[in-house]
């Protein structure tokens, strides 16, 4: 349950969010994506699905909250006081670093082996840009998209990358244009996943196809069971920002029913609490080492 207070908005597990100001307008989830609202209760804050066992926020944060603005959900401060001060992690600046050798390559490995450069790529989300710099030093041509001006600031300026400001139009992008569209711990974040897909999967080549990165919620625990244990997606669950948490099952139906119906799932670099998979519309190919090295040794 949410509660507003003199010093911001605490959660039930603790989360100070105070970055967005004192008045919070969010409305009650009808429904979950796979247009099932018949839920049974996990928490306070979330509910599962029983047709799909997507675990879902049962409240859903007012738009106002997602346009990265000053008092939003994702304005500067949450890039800074709050991802550093409450989540306790490195400075945006610092992680622009430290994330090409981790985040980055190990991310980058992957796309290799579905996709080889030259070819368009879209990043929803895409924070300081270091992957996107990546992905541009080695040959692909390379867009993004941040709510806030800020971080689009630092990225066009640490990284050379041209980022739009949010939420994206689809006449922001030629249609059927793109090779690869990214979404690294952006699916879970979105009140309508479904509508942001859709939008995308217009921007895709036939052949194209979707890096997604988002936690996983494994069913079959209560949430008094998860605390016992300690279990490392109790985390994840930020009910103002993390909104949906599919499952493995729940993830495939999701992209099969928005037509992409080839999936492979991918070790995640944190599987202990995400999945990270890519779909497409047509078979996958899977290029082999051989033929990544030749691509990336090319001259030019």
């Amino acid at each position: 349950m949410l509660v507003i207070s003199e010093i911001g908005i605490i959660t039930n597990n603790g989360l100070n969010m105070s970055h967005v100001g004192s008045q919070l307008q969010t409305v009650p989830r009808a429904q979950c994506w796979c247009g099932a609202n018949v839920f049974t209760p996990f928490n306070n804050d979330y509910k599962v699905c029983a047709a799909c066992s997507t675990l879902l926020s049962k409240e859903l944060p007012d738009r106002s909250l997602l346009l990265g603005n000053d008092g939003s959900l994702y304005s500067k401060d949450y890039w800074l006081e709050y991802q550093t001060n409450i989540l306790h992690q490195a400075t945006v600046f610092e992680r622009a670093r430290t994330d090409l050798s981790e985040r980055c390559l190990y991310w980058l490995r992957t796309v290799l082996k579905f996709k080889c450069p030259p070819g368009r790529v879209l990043e929803i989300g895409c924070a300081h840009g270091g992957f996107l710099g990546m992905l541009k030093e080695i040959g692909f041509e390379v867009k993004g998209v941040e709510l806030s001006q800020f971080v689009i600031d630092l990225a066009q300026k640490t990284f050379g990358i041209e980022v739009i400001r949010g939420p994206l139009e689809p006449s922001q992008i030629e249609a059927g244009s793109l090779d690869l569209v990214v979404l690294l711990d952006v699916l879970e974040h979105l009140p309508d996943p479904s509508t942001v897909i859709d939008d995308l999967a217009k921007l895709l080549k036939p052949n194209g196809v979707l890096l997604i990165q988002t936690p996983q919620w494994r069913p079959g625990k209560t949430y008094s069971e998860m605390r016992l244990t300690e279990d490392p997606l109790l985390h994840q669950l930020m009910p103002l920002e993390h909104l949906v948490l599919f499952n493995e099952n729940s993830i495939v139906s999701f992209f099969n029913g928005h037509g992409f119906r080839h999936i492979v799932f991918e070790p995640a670099i944190f599987s202990i609490y995400d999945m990270f998979l890519v779909a497409s519309r047509q078979d996958i190919a899977v290029a082999d080492n051989t033929t990544v090295v030749a691509v990336l040794d090319r001259p030019g």
